[in-house]
C-alpha cells in the first residue's frame, strides 16, 4: 500500500504527531506520520497550516525513497457566456458576500471553497461576487472570511464609539451573536 508523508526538504524535517495528537516536527522518516492518500496529507496540512508551513506531500516509494507529489489543484478556467449567466442568476446579480448589486459585465466569479483548498469549478461552488469582496476573501473559506470581517467591524466600531453608551450595549449583544 502506498503511503504519504509531509516533508520539508531544506530543513530535512517530517510531520509527526505526539501521543496527544499535537503536530510535531521529526527528523527521521520512521517517526513521520504516514497518510493513506495524498489528499489526506493535504487536508492535514491545511488544518494546521502554521505548524506545517512549507511542508510538501511526498509519496513513500517501495525502495524507501521519497517522490514529491505535485499539487492537485484544479486550474482556473475560462467560463462560457452561458456558464456566466447561470452563475450570475444564482444570486440574482448580487454579490453573495456583501449583497451589493453587481453589473453582469463587471461581476467576478468567486469560488466558495477556494481551488487552493480543494474546491472545484463545479457550478455549485461558483458564485457572483463584486471585485472588492473577491479581492478581500482571496483564498480563505467563507466562514473564516466572515469571522475576520466581523472582527474588523467590531474593533473599528469600538474605536469609533468607545465612549457611547448605546455602542457598549450593542457591542455586548453583537459579541454574543458572533
Amino acid at each position: 500500500m502506498i503511503q504519504y508523508v509531509l516533508y520539508k526538504e531544506d530543513a530535512n524535517k517530517y510531520i509527526g504527531y505526539s501521543d496527544t495528537r499535537k503536530v510535531i516536527h521529526v527528523g527521521k522518516l520512521e517517526n513521520a506520520y504516514r497518510f493513506n492518500t495524498a489528499n489526506e496529507a493535504r487536508n492535514a496540512r491545511k488544518k494546521a497550516s502554521k505548524k506545517m508551513a512549507y511542508f510538501h506531500v511526498y509519496m513513500l516509494m517501495d525502495n524507501g525513497e521519497l517522490e514529491k507529489v505535485s499539487a492537485n489543484t484544479p486550474k482556473r478556467k475560462s467560463f462560457t457566456k452561458e456558464e456566466r449567466i447561470k452563475i450570475y442568476r444564482k444570486t440574482k446579480g448580487h454579490c453573495y458576500l456583501c449583497g451589493d448589486f453587481v453589473d453582469f459585465d463587471s461581476y467576478e466569479i468567486e469560488h466558495k471553497v477556494p481551488l487552493s483548498k480543494g474546491g472545484t469549478n463545479d457550478l455549485s461552488n461558483l458564485f457572483c461576487s463584486c471585485h472588492t469582496c473577491n479581492l478581500i476573501k482571496h483564498d480563505i473559506y467563507p466562514q473564516d472570511f466572515m469571522e475576520k470581517i466581523s472582527k474588523i467591524f467590531m474593533f473599528q466600531m469600538r474605536i469609533k464609539n468607545k465612549k457611547c453608551l448605546k455602542w457598549k450595549i450593542v457591542h455586548k449583544v453583537l459579541s454574543r451573536m458572533i
